[in-house]
């Protein structure tokens, strides 16, 4: 929610204010989706990587919960920050910049 919030606040800076924030929205959630696949990519080879080197049998019963696990904290990290960055935007472009024509 805070994302849409935040595209409507960014939007409303140029001209075309319904159409810039439809547009902001997309940016956003392309940007968010593309560091959310390689956070994802990169724990998941980073871990299957460091399994083939153990040399361990029993891959596929508790390392995939354990790569999940590490993919999932990864994840919620990068959304509360992205809550934060968009709250922040939000909160100053209102403040600061609200034009209402």
């Amino acid at each position: 929610m805070l994302m849409v919030y935040a595209s409507m606040a960014i939007g409303q800076l140029f001209r075309h204010k319904v159409a810039m924030s439809i547009v902001m929205y997309g940016v956003l959630y392309a940007i968010l989706q593309i560091i959310s696949f390689v956070i994802s990519i990169n724990s998941a080879n980073g871990f299957v990587e460091k399994q083939a080197a153990m040399g361990d049998d029993s891959f596929f019963s508790i390392t995939i919960a354990n790569m999940y696990g590490n993919i999932f904290s990864k994840s919620m990290i990068l959304y509360i920050g992205v809550s934060i960055v968009c709250y922040i935007i939000t909160a100053l472009i209102t403040h600061k910049k609200l034009n209402l024509e």
